[in-house]
């Protein structure tokens, strides 16, 4: 549903709201009369872009319309992302390596699902395709996936969750341990 609301005039008993896909408002989608100074669309709009004014009544008339505002209802979710890099079930000595996913027409950001547990449980925003821990990784198997949002703020689901063995560099330092032994 769609909720338009608007400022209440001095000696209105009542408002009149006109919505439609035409600027010229030729065949209003709704044309209803309400109490109040808000109205909600039940059933809900298609997806589509919409004009919409409204003015007031009462005992006299009606009075003129306001000026004519434009909205757009988006409840369409944007696909969830293809992921590329690391390959599933790949293991890597990069450390931190970089997670990459394909671009799905119509995102504006993206989010990344990922840790040592299956389903991974930290999520990190992304403004790109890409993202890099910004330190590296303790060696062992990580799960990861990915999901998208668009502008209207629709989110897809997750991707499928893929895995990456992070292992030592063969000349890598090796790692304190937190145990002494005496």
């Amino acid at each position: 549903t769609t909720i338009f609301s608007w400022n209440d005039v001095t000696d209105a008993a009542s408002y009149r709201i006109q919505i439609d896909n035409q600027a010229n408002f030729s065949s209003p989608e709704r044309m209803q009369t309400v109490g109040t100074t808000s109205y909600t669309t039940n059933p809900g709009l298609a997806d589509n872009a919409y004009y919409w004014r409204v003015r007031a009544l009462n005992s006299g008339g009606a009075g003129p319309w306001s000026e004519v505002w434009r909205i757009t209802v988006d409840t369409l979710a944007p696909a969830a992302p293809t992921l590329l890099n690391p390959q599933n079930g790949s293991s890597s000595d990069v450390n931190p390596t970089t997670f990459e996913w394909a671009i799905v027409p119509g995102a504006s950001r993206y989010e990344v699902r990922f840790g040592t547990n299956n389903p991974p449980i930290a999520i990190i925003p992304a403004s790109t395709n890409r993202y890099a821990p910004s330190i590296p990784m303790v060696p062992g198997i990580y799960y990861w996936q990915a999901r998208s949002w668009d502008a209207a703020g629709n989110m897809s689901a997750w991707s499928l969750v893929y895995t990456l063995n992070i292992i030592s560099s063969s000349n890598a330092a090796p790692e304190s341990s937190f145990y002494t032994v005496r």
